[in-house]
């Protein structure tokens, strides 16, 4: 039969589920990490000088505010132990010629859970508008709070030394290893967030019993799809649900409430197992091996995505010398990629005044910032500069950190799968999908595109879903299921030109740099929807953006 390029019953069905997810995401949206406690009393006029103080509380993340201010008059901004002058003089105010109100836009971060802040008024001041939001933020991790701490980080260091040792002396006792370094693992774990550890391990061997289940010819596929359910349960439980979960045992000020080391990429490698326990493959595993496999601390933190079969079938028997110097090259290159290119110079372009100084005449602000506090005035050369500079950062230090897991699996004795071939170099955005984040594609393409495809006998709706899968993967959010419509779109339509447009190859080769161009600016477009948490902004942008390329939108 023919492959159908639409199926209509498949496409509706399709168009249903994204305009339900869309509208579940309008109408719960999640949550700011940050709540502002007191200014409920902040007075139109003041008749006399005023002190506001208030607290900005912080749940276990590391935000960025953008306060606004609209007043006449004259004041002061505090947040921490940072102050910011409110009036016509400061750098960080305008004033409208004609109404002569003064616009203040403050861009600050802050590290601590409770942060202090205070504004003060002269008299007289009339203030028109006070509003403040956060425009970005990254998740507190357990490794996060491991790094800002010198004691645990030094533990750790020496934590990983012993690790790398006991794998040296016991590499000919596969269990006796395997056993120690789950209980090496799991003791860090419990130390940093031990309700989090003990329903872990009970939640596992709960998972490691279904195989059984999964074996059984009644209900299979019913049984399946309630485990996997389960699964992305526990995901979201432990993403968006933590804190109410943890305050049931005690108050959560006494733990270290942080989000759990990997729980995104332990429960793809659960999913992936359960599906093949569900075609029959490696029914007999122990729990050890098992539980090793999920827990392994190479790819705990942020992967590669490695399945069970690759994992054991790639282990390194008896380590040699070139394993080592493998293991620390890869750790060494990975190193330096973080830290001295990714946060040493990309990150300073984005975040430093100078760049933007140089290349836009704007000393106030940094380029990120100045997009941040004006995004509609911000002109397409500060946003597709942005967007480049970024996803090249993001490409950076996401791969220092696959460097430094492979190096470091090679160390415990594990070959560990790429999963980036430079993807900057891709000609178009269906290549990229080949070269970024490999693991996550490949294990996405093989579980839900193929399947879908040959259900649907639709080339195109399988990439909508799987772009999705990915996308809410990531978080549950407007942001990232925009990013993945945009994706979707662009894998959708590099298909249907290369379909009914042949080009010479000879024509191609040569316009690779024009096409390398192109495809790394459509996938920097749609990391704005990514960088910035604060949908409008990045909207704003993505949209202004389209509008300066397509003049007819």
């Amino acid at each position: 039969m023919a492959k159908q390029l639409f199926s209509p019953k498949s496409s509706i069905i399709t168009l249903f589920g994204i305009v339900s997810v869309l509208l579940v995401l309008i109408a719960f949206p999640i949550q700011s990490p940050v709540s502002l406690k007191g200014f409920e009393d902040l007075p139109s006029v003041t008749d006399e000088d005023i002190q506001l103080q208030g607290i900005l509380v912080n749940d276990h993340v590391l935000p960025k505010l953008l306060f606004q201010f609209t007043f006449l008059g004259q004041g002061q901004l505090t947040v921490g132990e940072e102050s910011f002058n409110l009036s016509n003089r400061s750098k960080y105010c305008s004033t409208n010629s004609h109404t002569e109100q003064i616009n203040c836009n403050i861009v600050t971060k802050i590290y601590a859970d409770q942060t202090s802040i205070e504004l003060l008024f002269l008299k007289g001041t009339k203030i028109n508008n006070f509003n403040w939001k956060v425009v970005k933020y990254k998740q507190k991790t357990t490794l996060s709070a491991v790094m800002s701490d010198n004691i645990i980080y030094t533990s750790l260091a020496f934590g990983l030394l012993f690790l790398l040792a006991f794998v040296y002396f016991t590499q000919s006792h596969q269990a006796l290893q395997q056993w120690g370094v789950i209980a090496i693992t799991v003791s860090f774990i419990t130390i940093n967030d031990a309700i989090f550890s003990l329903i872990l391990l009970i939640f596992l061997f709960s998972i490691y019993r279904t195989n059984f289940l999964l074996s059984q010819s009644n209900n299979r596929l019913t049984k399946l799809s309630a485990f996997i359910f389960i699964s992305i349960g526990f995901l979201l439980l432990f993403k968006y649900g933590k804190e109410g979960i943890y305050s049931i045992f005690q108050n959560p000020g006494q733990l270290n409430l942080l989000m759990p080391l990997g729980v995104s990429y332990f429960i793809i490698r659960l999913i992936d197992t359960q599906l093949r326990w569900y075609r029959g493959q490696y029914l007999s595993i122990s729990f050890r091996e098992f539980l090793f496999f999920i827990i392994f601390p190479g790819t705990l933190v942020a992967g590669p995505i490695e399945n069970i079969q690759n994992f054991y079938k790639n282990r390194i028997v008896t380590l040699a010398s070139s394993d080592y110097a493998y293991g620390l090259s890869r750790i060494i290159i990975g190193l330096f990629k973080k830290i001295v290119i990714a946060d040493g110079f990309l990150y300073k372009l984005m975040s430093g005044g100078a760049f933007n100084s140089i290349l836009f005449s704007d000393g106030t602000n940094s380029l990120v910032n100045s997009l941040i506090v004006d995004p509609t005035g911000a002109s397409g050369s500060q946003i597709i500069i942005f967007a480049l500079i970024g996803i090249i950062f993001a490409y950076v230090d996401f791969s220092s950190y696959s460097d430094i897991a492979i190096g470091f699996s090679r160390l415990l004795g594990y070959k560990i799968r790429e999963n980036f071939n430079f993807p900057i170099l891709a000609v178009n955005i269906r290549e990229y999908w080949k070269r970024w984040h490999m693991s996550l594609s490949d294990w996405a393409f093989q579980n839900i595109f193929f399947p879908l495809m040959i259900k649907t006998r639709n080339s195109h709706i399988p990439v909508v879903v799987t772009m999705m899968t990915i996308g809410l993967w990531h978080a549950f959010n407007l942001s990232w299921f925009s990013w993945a419509i945009h994706h979707s779109s662009g894998i959708i339509l590099v298909s249907i030109l290369e379909k009914h447009f042949r080009v010479n190859q000879r024509i191609l080769f040569f316009l690779t740099p024009v096409r390398i161009l192109l495809t790394l600016s459509f996938a920097s477009m749609g990391f704005l929807f990514v960088y910035f948490n604060d949908y409008e902004i990045a909207s704003t942008l993505y949209l202004s953006l389209w509008k300066k390329i397509l003049p007819f939108l």
